[in-house]
């Protein structure tokens, strides 16, 4: 008897830990598991190939919101010519929904309806008592249903989180990987458009069991653990333990991921995040709104004022990169609502915001008042948000070329100082994005393929075009106070303080004069190579800081970057009559960071 694990990923870099922790967590009855993972962004019929020559007897797809459709071509033509084999779906794709997407894949025999880990056990081990055993004469399980069955009669089994197995003892197998880790499930929020709303149990991984498991990766150097747990930081007592271990025991190189409720962590906890490496945790804490009205709506009651605090305090001290999210199409928002919420966050400062898009998720309560919300979604996955009561189509269109440049230009964190002085130009940072996107939605035939170094050009005559419009709408603007040149230099620094460039953009003029400049102090220094200079003929640090201009000689600014080899500068410093600027500091902190 065979049974294959099917994940179809969004990127290779990811896997699936839920397939490995089923198969672990069957012992013996896991042998007869074969785990496959594929990504949508093969063919499917590569995929449907690779599964027949596999000959399964049993079919497991692990079924999300971003793969179910790719999924869906493969159902029926697998069925087709494998019509004896039994095909399974489980996730929360298909678990929260299960009498539904039973009658949407007629291909399917089973679905199951709660956590994999007991009812996948038990179905091994019933189809391992005789190989001759038809897969679809299994009897009832709880955790699964079956085609013909009813919901009710197959009850649901949560598996304790300390019979849970680890997974990663093998790390050779998740090269290039990144790494889920689990502490808890469960979440004791009631966000209406959030499956995890439905788990109302929080259970929790004993310390004495995680704390060794870190050690692992920890000794294996692993460069990236994300934690999975919904709301890593609703128990202080297990987020500080794990925090504090993580700490004591930092290697130097691992970097853990949390979700986090800021509103929840204290003052103490603060104290101490404040102490741990640069780069050790990254945060990422959802907002979804400004808006109160909208928060009530969708159940979401949090202490904004204190999520603010915590996210400004967090960038204050610098080594903790912070990621916060904004969700477009929630009830009672509207455009100028969004643009409040977009507006207020951006100013915490962040390193990155994500403007994501309602999802509309089977099963959830937001799904239940759709008609109430006049909620318009899509018919398949990943079921996002075509319009609302409160904004239209077109609405969610212009937020969308928003979020395109945000991800272009904001969250990239490859053009920091060009942005910070560029925001002045404009009533509010939103503003900004939309001059931005209405620039390439003016010019999308030449921006239609788009490299690296070709965002800087297009970001600098974007620049050009906006004090062009300023100086003929305002006779009184001053281009000599903050002329291209001026931004020349803010983008040279953005474009250094990622890598060692070889040659200079030719976008950029003066290159011939900076070569000769920078030649002859690297000689009379003897600078390594692992460092870059450039001479700017006004002190860029006063520019950034208030945008005063002072082009006397004697207050040039030389510019060094010092790199360490991995791909960007790791210190950046401006000099004039021998001082160092605070100012570049601490804009390019998360360019170190990250």
């Amino acid at each position: 008897m065979k049974i294959l694990l099917v994940a179809v990923n969004s990127k290779y870099t990811h896997m699936n830990p839920a397939l490995y922790s089923i198969r672990a967590f069957a012992g013996d009855a896991g042998r007869c598991m074969e785990i496959a993972e594929y990504t949508i962004n093969q063919q499917p019929f590569e995929v449907l190939r690779d599964i027949y020559e596999k000959h399964p007897d049993v079919i497991g797809f692990s079924c999300y919101i971003w793969n179910m459709r790719f999924i869906g071509q493969l159902l029926e033509d697998i069925k087709k010519i494998m019509p004896e084999t039994l095909i399974l779906l489980g996730g929360p794709e298909a678990a929260f929904d299960a009498e539904g997407a039973m009658e949407r894949h007629a291909s399917v025999d089973g679905i199951f309806t709660g956590e994999g880990e007991q009812a996948w056990k038990e179905l091994a081990e019933r189809l391992n008592e005789s190989e001759n055993k038809d897969p679809k004469d299994i009897g009832e399980i709880p955790g699964i249903l079956m085609r013909g069955a009813k919901i009710s009669e197959t009850g649901l089994k949560e598996t304790e989180m300390d019979d849970i197995r680890f997974i990663f003892d093998d790390l050779s197998q998740f090269d290039n990987r990144m790494i889920y880790y689990e502490t808890s499930r469960g979440c004791p929020f009631r966000c209406s458009y959030c499956l995890s709303s439905l788990e109302k149990k929080m259970r929790f991984r004993s310390l004495d069991i995680v704390y060794p498991e870190l050690q692992h990766f920890l000794d294996k150097k692993v460069r990236i653990v994300k934690f999975t747990d919904r709301t890593f930081n609703t128990n202080k007592a297990h987020a500080m333990g794990i925090w504090k271990y993580l700490a004591e025991h930092d290697n130097g190189v691992t970097r853990f991921h949390f979700e986090i409720e800021a509103d929840l962590i204290s003052d103490e906890e603060l104290e101490f995040l404040s102490t741990v490496r640069s780069g050790l945790f990254q945060f990422e804490v959802g907002v979804q709104s400004l808006n109160q009205e909208t928060l009530a709506a969708v159940n979401r009651y949090a202490d904004l004022k204190r999520i603010e605090s915590v996210v400004r305090q967090l960038k204050k001290y610098g080594n903790i990169p912070v990621h916060v999210d904004l969700i477009a199409g929630l009830p009672f928002e509207n455009l100028d609502s969004f643009r409040n919420s977009f507006n207020g966050v951006y100013g915490w400062g962040a390193d990155e915001l994500q403007l994501g898009f309602l999802k509309v998720l089977k099963g959830t309560e937001i799904e239940k008042r759709a008609e109430e919300f006049a909620l318009v979604y899509e018919s398949a996955p990943p079921y996002e948000v075509l319009s609302t009561k409160w904004m239209s189509f077109d609405d969610l269109l212009h937020l969308k070329s928003v979020e395109e440049q945000l991800e272009r230009y904001g969250n990239s964190g490859a053009f920091l100082f060009t942005l910070h002085e560029f925001e002045k130009y404009f009533a509010d940072p939103f503003a900004m994005y939309e001059y931005i996107a209405s620039y390439y939605k003016e010019h999308r035939t030449r921006f239609h393929k788009q490299s690296r170094m070709s965002a800087y050009s297009m970001l600098r005559e974007i620049i050009e075009q906006r004090l062009s419009d300023l100086k003929e709408a305002f006779e009184g603007f001053d281009l000599d106070h903050a002329g291209i040149q001026h931004f020349d230099a803010l983008l040279l620094i953005d474009l250094y303080a990622r890598e060692k460039l070889k040659v200079r953009p030719d976008f950029i003029p003066g290159g011939s004069i900076q070569k000769k400049l920078e030649r002859e102090y690297v000689k009379e220094k003897n600078i390594k190579d692992n460092v870059h200079i450039e001479f700017f003929d006004f002190d860029v640090s006063a520019f950034i800081e208030d945008g005063t201009i002072d082009s006397e000689k004697e207050n040039s600014v030389m510019v060094t970057f010092t790199y360490d080899g991995q791909g960007g500068a790791v210190r950046i410093e401006t000099e004039k009559q021998g001082g160092v600027s605070k100012v570049l500091e601490r804009h390019v902190h998360y360019d170190i960071a990250g």
